[in-house]
Parts: C-alpha cells; sequence; structure tokens
C-alpha cells in the first residue's frame, strides 16, 4: 500500500504532535490536514472560532525543507507553541 503526500505529510506531523503531548482535543476533528500553499510550510487556524485548531502542513515542503524528524519537531514547537496557544488563550 502506498500512501499519497497528502496522508503522508498528515500522519508525520500528527505523530510528532502526539510525541510532543499537546492535547489532540485542542484540535478540529482532532487531526492534522494537509493543504497546499505557495509559501508556508505549516500553519495554525480557527476558521471556526470555537478555539480548536487547525493545524495544516503543506505537503508539498517534503523533503525540501522537512527532511528529518528534527524538522519536523521544531516546525511543531513553532507553530503550537507560539501560534495555536494565542489562539487557545483568546
Amino acid at each position: 500500500m502506498s500512501l499519497n503526500k497528502e496522508v503522508l505529510a498528515e500522519n508525520i506531523l500528527y505523530h510528532y504532535f502526539a510525541e510532543a503531548g499537546y492535547n489532540k482535543s485542542n484540535l478540529e476533528s482532532e487531526s492534522v490536514r494537509a493543504k497546499y500553499d505557495g509559501e508556508d510550510v505549516a500553519w495554525v487556524e480557527d476558521e471556526n472560532k470555537n478555539r480548536r485548531i487547525e493545524l495544516y502542513i503543506s505537503p508539498n515542503r517534503l523533503g525540501s525543507i522537512l527532511n528529518n524528524r528534527f524538522d519536523f519537531q521544531s516546525l511543531l514547537k513553532h507553530e503550537w507553541e507560539s501560534h495555536a496557544t494565542r489562539i487557545l488563550r483568546g
């Protein structure tokens, strides 16, 4: 079975999200979503204004900017601790 790039990106980032001990109930649908973006590697949103985070990763960054676990861990730490926590606090 082969995974497409979107599913692979979502699964990798979610793995490190869980490994870091972040609370998945803070995520919309309790998942990470892949979405192509021209510039960003990852980003967070609260489109529903319900203080549940949509955490997106751009799958086209796999193998270019995101090459190893340290890249994913650093990216996640930045997105969650710098941006998501601000949204969660209101």
